[in-house]
């Protein structure tokens, strides 16, 4: 019987507990040997632990940390990510081969990757925790899969189809676009004919419209962003700074690329989504110019000094309703700034275009038969173009480690448009 213990729940709460001091004198030195059995019957005196996560402070409304979380046993490192990025989801890392390396960003990098099932070829963003907590964007990341898997399914966005977690990291699994950016194009070939640039804005004006219908700010419209898919057509993609905001409401977070960022943005003061039709604005500028209106200054203070002292004025290589367009979108006052489609459309800029094809994706890329004539104006005009741009930009080979520039050249040599 000496060696024998026993324990009833009963009992426990019909005898009278014994104050510490006869406890201590009592127990015996606990033998090494018996240390898990002591453990788990000290254990049932204490108090329930898990009494703690249920209580409910006014701070758990603010604070993106305590608002995850939750009486369920799941880690807090695992809630705060939930519920757009799942736990356990049918489809995991798992399931896909990895061909090679598109990108890296702040957080991580892209992936090229293949379905094993499918055999189909996705883009996979792959982020660790420990990054996305040291950079507190915790709710960006959330966002940005929520805004991509919910919008997608327009034709001038990127679709998200899959995200999940691990206990490290994030996944994130997207259409993969192998065609390059607009930056690429502009790089090889600024500056741009009026009759491209005049499709490309309308595709990213109807996906920008898009957007603001739906709620969303996107606060990193430039052309690195804007994505060329198989048949020519953009493709807005990363929305790591894209934001849930209702039309009309206003944000103060000063993000962006400083070539693109509004004057409001700049200077601290709340914005709304007409911050993006200024980037809109800027980006026509250096599509049909070859340079940006603004060089980038080293940060926003000094960039909204740069800005404050810039006063557009028309470019003799612009046609007038290019210029026209540019000046009503680069207003310096939202208030005075072009920022619906419907005026947009208006614009004599686009007066060739019908909106509704643009949407339809009847416009496309027409490609230069190599046996047309060398005297005909298309060639004659690409050639002209081609002499007067020939600077070749070398890219990082870890940015396009996969991108296929024989792509590049063939959409350069026949960029003209027809219906």
């Amino acid at each position: 019987m000496g060696n024998k213990v026993s324990f009833s729940v009963s009992s426990r709460h019909s005898v009278q507990a014994p104050s510490r001091t006869q406890s201590q004198a009592s127990l015996p030195r606990r033998p090494a040997s018996c240390g898990s059995l002591y453990s788990s019957t000290d254990s049932l005196h204490r108090k329930w632990l898990r009494a703690s996560r249920r209580r409910r402070k006014h701070s758990t409304l603010t604070n993106e940390y305590r608002l995850a979380r939750t009486s369920w046993p799941v880690p807090q490192l695992e809630a705060l990510f939930l519920p757009e990025y799942g736990i356990k989801q049918g489809v995991t890392e798992r399931d896909f081969d990895v061909i090679g390396i598109i990108a890296k960003g702040a957080f991580g990098e892209v992936l090229k990757v293949e379905k094993r099932d499918s055999k189909k070829v996705y883009a996979m963003k792959l982020m660790p925790k420990s990054e996305v907590m040291r950079y507190n964007a915790v709710q960006q990341v959330k966002d940005e899969a929520s805004i991509q898997t919910l919008l997608g399914h327009h034709p001038f966005v990127v679709q998200v189809y899959y995200c999940w977690q691990t206990r490290k990291d994030l996944f994130l699994v997207a259409d993969y676009i192998p065609h390059g950016d607009l930056f690429t194009i502009w790089t090889l070939e600024a500056p741009m004919q009026e009759p491209v640039v005049q499709i490309f804005a309308a595709e990213i004006a109807l996906g920008l419209d898009f957007l603001h219908s739906a709620g969303v700010i996107y606060r990193d419209l430039k052309m690195e962003n804007i994505l060329l898919d198989d048949k020519r057509h953009v493709r807005l993609g990363d929305f790591g700074l894209s934001k849930w905001l209702t039309l009309g409401s206003f944000t103060r977070t000063i993000c962006g690329t400083m070539q693109y960022m509004a004057p409001e943005i700049l200077k601290g003061q709340p914005y709304t989504h007409a911050c993006d039709w200024y980037s809109f604005g800027v980006l026509i500028y250096t599509l049909l110019s070859g340079r940006y209106p603004i060089e980038a200054a080293i940060d926003h203070t000094a960039m909204a000094d740069r800005v404050a002292g810039f006063y557009f004025k028309p470019l003799q290589e612009l046609s007038t309703p290019a210029n026209c367009l540019v000046s009503k979108l680069m207003q310096k006052d939202p208030k005075q700034r072009l920022q619906t489609l419907e005026v947009l459309e208006e614009e004599t800029f686009f007066q060739e275009l019908s909106f509704e094809d643009v949407l339809a994706r009847r416009y496309a890329p027409r490609l230069i038969d190599k046996n047309e004539a060398e005297d005909s104006p298309a060639m004659t005009r690409i050639a002209a173009e081609k002499k007067r741009h020939s600077k070749k930009y070398q890219m990082d080979d870890l940015m396009f480690h996969d991108f296929d520039w024989s792509d590049v050249n063939e959409l350069i040599d026949g960029l003209a448009f027809s219906k």
